[in-house]
């Protein structure tokens, strides 16, 4: 009968360490920025923007390029997000570009593009990416125009 139960949860142990994953990695999707020598706020930085929407996440499981295509409109998971530099807020006109996108990655289910559905996109990006991280990404998707789809 002990034998029974032992291997009944010997069962469930394995099954349970199946599920969960085979290495814990670091939260951060870059490494730590480099110190700076003086006290003022970094300028963003696209380059570093685009680089990171391409990283894969491990607390997210993704790239954002997984989801999104930053060279055209069409929908992949998440909208396309060629234009998104020309774009406005769908929730509000008035709310300046920079917020909406910043919100858009920190707060995903805050304001849905029309056609998406809530707790689609990771909501784990305010744990993950630093300030500048944000402000990275930010500059990086004003940069997406409608008249340059390549992002460049």
């Amino acid at each position: 009968m002990l034998s029974r139960h032992l291997a009944t949860a010997l069962l469930a142990v394995a099954t349970l360490a199946r599920c969960a994953p085979a290495e814990t990695l670091p939260a951060t999707a870059t490494p730590p920025p480099t110190p700076s020598t003086t006290t003022r706020p970094v300028r963003p930085d696209p380059a570093r923007g685009e680089a990171l929407f391409r990283a894969f996440v491990p607390a997210a499981r993704y790239a954002c390029v997984t989801c999104h295509l930053p060279n055209s409109t069409q929908a992949l998971l998440g909208p396309g997000l060629a234009g998104v530099g020309d774009g406005v807020s769908p929730c509000d006109p008035q709310q300046d570009l920079e917020d909406y996108l910043r919100e858009s990655i920190l707060e995903p289910d805050a304001c849905l593009t029309p056609g998406f559905s809530a707790r689609l996109m990771p909501s784990v990006y305010a744990e993950v990416y630093s300030e500048q991280d944000i402000d990275d990404l930010v500059a990086w998707m004003l940069t997406l125009r409608q008249t340059n789809e390549a992002g460049q």
